[in-house]
């Protein structure tokens, strides 16, 4: 449900990078809550492990992501999409 909720956060309101960013960790943590149930319900101990992988790589992302945009800001000022984007539309 939260994943449903994210994908419409990120396609009406994708105008700055930082709504981007709190998208994808809300996506992340999704996907880590999801592991976590999946272990619980199958007594798993792999499952566990699994998960906190996944939350590792959720937030080195967010961390890669938010170093990028300091460096965005600092290099040109602004912070828009569209300022990231090559194709320019």
């Amino acid at each position: 449900m939260f994943v449903f909720f994210s994908l419409v956060h990120f396609m009406t309101h994708f105008n700055f990078f930082m709504n981007l960013l709190l998208v994808f960790e809300l996506m992340g943590f999704c996907v880590f809550l999801f592991c976590m149930n999946l272990s619980f319900v199958s007594f798993s101990e792999m499952g566990l492990y699994f998960s906190i992988v996944i939350l590792t790589f959720s937030v080195c992302e967010t961390v890669l992501g938010m170093a990028l945009l300091v460096s965005a800001a600092r290099y040109t000022g602004r912070v828009n999409v569209k300022s990231f984007s090559f194709l320019g539309f």
